[in-house]
């Protein structure tokens, strides 16, 4: 089997330019609703098209009293992916030394928590639990997973569906689970029954006593057959959890006592404080295509950030681009033409969502959610539009 591609999904970067380049370069399009004031274009080949610009400004942070501040930062291995906290403050003062380190052991307890309550691997998990299940069957939970399933439905309400964790079955079938390349692609007749089985994610049902500390959830119903075997629904909150977890993160630097820092959860989910010189921090966001450079840029402070993109994790077939965000309508991986999406602003989780969300929406209708519902946050995504023309010959 060929080992994937995968790549960071790194966006903060604060050092690296482009270099010039005299090879022609194939033209790709950025559509966001920040003001063009407040970006600058890094790349050559992107072409901005506009949408409705965002309500709000996050940029203009000011540093004040940062005199003698210097960093100190901390690393942590969470599902399956790396993090890092910096903080900023003056560490000469005793107290400080003594808060970030009380900082960081609660970081370590909350990505724990965390990790043991959504993990698909570990037997002993909430998420473990629900998964095997039986369909129609009432599983009682901890109270993290049963927080995360809730955003989670909320999140396939706010996107019209086109965030969905319960396309778990496609992501096994396509090799994303082991991040392995199949020795040959599943059956587009498999595939179809699971999406019968996506589509039940809407009837969750969800009971709380929050007097006893008891939360339930109750699978849906309905199964499918694939080859003999009988499926229930699965569920996979990886992805939202790393945004839920960066949102706890995000409160605590307050709870510490630390206004300038930054989390960054495997480049996808940040958290944004104050930089301790600038005031703002300065976002590059990867190149999609080429991810050694970047292709936009903008300041940004006291915010959460995500991105999605389909060159984290990937293979190609026959020169198709196989990579890991499933659309829930196919059961495919996406082939919207859109390569890498953007949010800033709200929750990490939240963005989460609604990044995933984008790459399976397609250019116009992203353009239309962006409008409609993303006014208070800043939105971008990065389109191909001669591989969107490819896909939409018969």
């Amino acid at each position: 089997m060929k080992k994937f591609v995968a790549g960071l999904l790194c966006a903060v970067v604060w050092v690296f330019a482009l270099s010039g380049c005299t090879q022609k370069l194939k033209d790709y399009y950025i559509y966001t609703n920040i003001q063009n004031s407040e970006f600058t274009v890094l790349a050559p080949n992107y072409r901005i098209e506009q949408v409705i610009p965002a309500d709000n400004s996050f940029s203009g942070g000011k540093a004040e009293n940062t005199r003698g501040f210097t960093a100190k930062s901390k690393y942590f291995s969470s599902m399956n992916t790396d993090a890092v906290l910096t903080v900023y403050a003056d560490f000469s003062v005793s107290d400080a030394v003594q808060s970030y380190i009380d900082f960081t052991q609660a970081v370590t307890q909350t990505l724990t928590d965390i990790e043991n309550s959504l993990s698909v691997t570990n037997g002993e998990s909430s998420a473990q639990l629900f998964n095997r299940a039986e369909a129609g069957e009432t599983v009682e939970v901890d109270k993290t997973f049963y927080e995360v399933l809730q955003l989670a439905k909320q999140m396939y309400e706010f996107t019209d569906g086109y965030y969905n964790p319960a396309v778990y079955y496609s992501v096994s079938a396509y090799g994303f689970d082991i991040k392995e390349q199949p020795d040959k692609l599943p059956k587009d007749e498999d595939i179809a029954k699971f999406t019968e089985l996506y589509k039940e994610f809407e009837n969750l049902e969800f009971t709380e006593d929050s007097l006893f500390d008891k939360y339930s959830v109750k699978k849906p119903e309905k199964t499918v057959e694939v080859d003999g075997v009988t499926y229930s629904l699965k569920v996979d909150l990886g992805g939202i959890g790393k945004g839920y977890a960066t949102d706890i993160i995000n409160e605590m630097f307050q709870d510490y006592g630390f206004e300038y820092g930054l989390f960054n959860f495997g480049g996808s989910s940040l958290s944004l404080k104050k930089h301790y010189s600038k005031g703002d921090f300065t976002l590059e966001l990867i190149e999609p295509r080429r991810n050694s450079t970047h292709y936009l840029s903008f300041n940004v402070h006291d915010i959460c950030v995500s991105s999605s993109g389909d060159y984290v994790n990937y293979y190609t077939v026959n020169g198709v681009r196989y990579c890991h965000i499933i659309d829930p309508a196919t059961g495919k991986p996406v082939q919207t033409g859109i390569m890498s999406a953007t949010v800033a602003g709200g929750s990490a989780a939240e963005n989460d969502a609604i990044t995933t969300a984008i790459m399976a929406m397609g250019r116009d209708r992203a353009i239309s959610f962006i409008e409609s519902k993303l006014t208070d946050k800043y939105a971008v995504f990065t389109y191909d539009k001669f591989r969107s023309a490819e896909l939409a010959k018969p």
